[in-house]
């Protein structure tokens, strides 16, 4: 991709301000490790989040090109295009650069299975088709221009995954995405919260489709089969139920009713395409993202042995970076095929990715990785292939570090993932952090801004991913952790969560133990305060203290983290709290801006008639549902 900023204002009706500058790549999230060459930082203001205030950041990491939607000072050398909406303007230039497109645009669609579908399809493609395909499950409004903004344009073949959660979505990703193929893989209840019924949600659906040639579908769905033959009846009809599958089928990923009609859909692809009929004996099991695993040696590995590409190499050692939380890396990688990149530029983009995300040990494998091994300043090792690398592995290679296995399909990179499990077993638990985001997401969209979150990692996340689920929220800008006892606290301080951790079961015994790792009390009686006050003050300030309930202030100390007390008085510059708020409102009390004041003496309670939570308190609200109910709080 290269534009210049003059050409975005022009394609998204926008105002260039500042340097005309050249852009070769977008981004949107300010914490990605590595921006590549001539990035365009695209800044949008959304519910909870307002990405101009990262701007300032972009710009001492050396961005210069930005995407806004208000007028920004800039310093002399950066260059800002104003729209009124960055999201419009960004969908606009996905549609602009995918109309240059001369390749064939397949778009994926339905409930369940768009990514698996994808992922197979991919692992399928002969030799020598050079093709594209959507990183991960970037499907949505915003991830799908991401996508289409990634192709290169000499590929012969993009795979686009589109989702949709509500009506009218379809419409502005058909507009982006406009293919030429559309796979529908299945209907079922999946996102269902918002439309009336199946039939309006396949309705919405079915507008991918709207100037596709082709269209791939499975029979097994007789409502959606009944509505593609009432509206698209005379285009080219591709009925997955009729390919026959071979009668023996790997043990596996292919046992399932929905496995079965995944690999139908491949098949039906393949043979519409003119490809050789897939190789069930090769397909793998998708995950839904970079996988996290225990590792030998106090290892922590990050799965991604099926998948090497420039793009998405680029996450993954974002993630990489962002799970390692400072601990030392090490990135196994294989010789990256297809690229369509002479191999001195590719490895000089490989090195500098790798450099960026600050990787202190990379072990190579595959000729072309190994003879450009002179670009890579890190600690490095290379071997021709897979084989050689497991007979040589060192046990420093691995121990106390975060591991990155990227890999391509050839590179039979699996065996180096199992290899350097802690432990293997056929039955697996998995924890779904893209689940979690999007239920966090939820809740999140239906508070006020300025709400802050606290999110409950309990018993060690139930003993399956303690730190996994933590790394997540603190990457999700949640404000608080909370754990039930202070040594939970402490192993995260240990393994690199920085956010602050609030304690619920804070006893006077571990005072010390808390001040010492940062870890805040909450703390919900005067026996409690009265002790915390004699622990040493360390990161809390001056001190902290009880309140009189005949007095104004106290002599609570203004340090930079929050005393969590749902019956205690708190005083800084924001504010007082004079009780807890984890209730409904009671009848002789009212709602205001200011948070909920009482309109009459109540008996109750700590302080009396005199209670308050003045904004900028720290007040208790219910989860879940009660968050919901009682919105007013927010």
């Amino acid at each position: 991709m290269k534009y210049m900023l003059s050409e975005i204002a022009r394609i998204c009706g926008g105002e260039l301000i500042g340097e005309d500058l050249p852009v070769a790549r977008v981004l949107t999230d300010s914490r990605n490790c590595s921006f590549g060459e001539e990035p365009l930082f695209v800044a949008m203001k959304g519910t909870n989040h307002d990405s101009h205030a990262f701007i300032g950041e972009m710009i001492r990491r050396d961005v210069k090109a930005f995407l806004a939607e208000r007028k920004t000072q800039l310093p002399t050398g950066c260059g800002c295009v104003v729209v009124p909406s960055a999201i419009v303007a960004l969908q606009q230039f996905a549609a602009h650069h995918r109309a240059r497109f001369k390749g064939r645009v397949v778009g994926i669609t339905g409930s369940n299975g768009k990514t698996v579908v994808k992922e197979w399809i991919a692992q399928q493609i002969p030799a020598g088709v050079k093709y594209f395909r959507s990183p991960k499950s970037y499907n949505s409004q915003l991830g799908v221009a991401l996508s289409l903004l990634m192709i290169e344009g000499d590929e012969e073949l993009a795979l686009i995954e589109a989702g949709i959660s509500c009506p009218g979505e379809m419409v502005r990703l058909e507009r982006m995405i406009r293919p030429d193929t559309v796979i529908f893989t299945s209907i079922g209840e999946a996102h269902q919260e918002n439309f009336t019924s199946l039939e309006e949600k396949s309705a919405e659906k079915l507008v991918l489709a709207k100037g596709a040639r082709t269209i791939i579908y499975h029979g097994g769905s007789s409502l959606l089969e009944r509505m593609i033959r009432t509206l698209y009846g005379g285009r080219q009809l591709q009925d997955a139920a009729e390919y026959p599958l071979p009668e023996q089928l790997p043990e596996g990923v292919l046992e399932s009713g929905a496995g079965r009609v995944d690999a139908q859909l491949v098949g039906a692809f393949c043979r519409v395409m003119g490809f050789p009929d897939p190789d069930f004996g090769r397909i793998r099991p998708v995950a839904m993202r970079l996988e996290l695993k225990e590792g030998i040696n106090g290892s922590l590995l990050i799965d991604d042995a099926y998948n090497s590409d420039i793009n998405s190499l680029s996450i993954a050692l974002d993630y990489l970076h962002n799970m390692a939380a400072g601990r030392p890396m090490t990135l196994i990688l294989s010789d990256i095929e297809q690229s369509g990149v002479e191999d001195g530029v590719l490895y000089g983009e490989v090195a500098r990715l790798v450099a960026a995300a600050g990787v202190s040990r990379l072990i190579g494998v595959g000729d072309r990785i190994r003879n450009a091994g002179a670009n890579f300043a890190c600690d490095s090792a290379f071997y021709r292939t897979t084989d050689e690398l497991l007979r040589n592995l060192r046990r420093d290679d691995v121990a106390g570090r975060v591991v990155l296995i990227k890999g391509s399909r050839d590179s039979r990179f699996e065996r180096v993932s199992h290899a350097l499990e802690r432990k293997s077993h056929t039955t697996v638990l998995e924890v779904d952090l893209d689940a979690m985001i999007h239920n966090l997401n939820y809740f999140r969209a239906r508070l006020r801004p300025g709400v802050r979150l606290v999110a409950m990692v309990k018993a060690a996340s139930y003993g399956a991913g303690d730190f996994e689920v933590a790394q997540m929220l603190q990457h999700q800008g949640v404000n608080y952790l909370a754990v039930a006892f202070a040594d939970e606290g402490v192993l995260l301080r240990e393994r690199g969560i920085r956010m602050p951790i609030v304690v619920l079961n804070a006893d006077e015994g571990s005072f010390d133990l808390m001040v010492a790792h940062r870890l805040e009390p909450e703390i919900y009686n005067f026996r409690s305060l009265a002790f915390f006050s004699k622990a040493p003050v360390g990161f809390y300030g001056r001190g902290v203290g009880y309140a009189d309930r005949n007095a104004d202030r106290n002599s609570v100390g203004e340090g930079r983290y929050d005393l969590f007390a749902p019956e205690l008085f708190r005083y800084d510059p924001g504010g007082s709290l004079y009780a807890g708020a984890d209730r409904p409102f009671r009848p002789h009390e009212r709602p205001s801006g200011c948070g909920a004041s009482l309109s009459g003496a109540s008996s109750y309670g700590q302080f009396g008639g005199y209670r308050a939570f003045p904004r900028g308190a720290v007040r208790h609200v219910p989860p879940g549902a009660g968050t919901l109910r009682f919105r007013f709080r927010a």
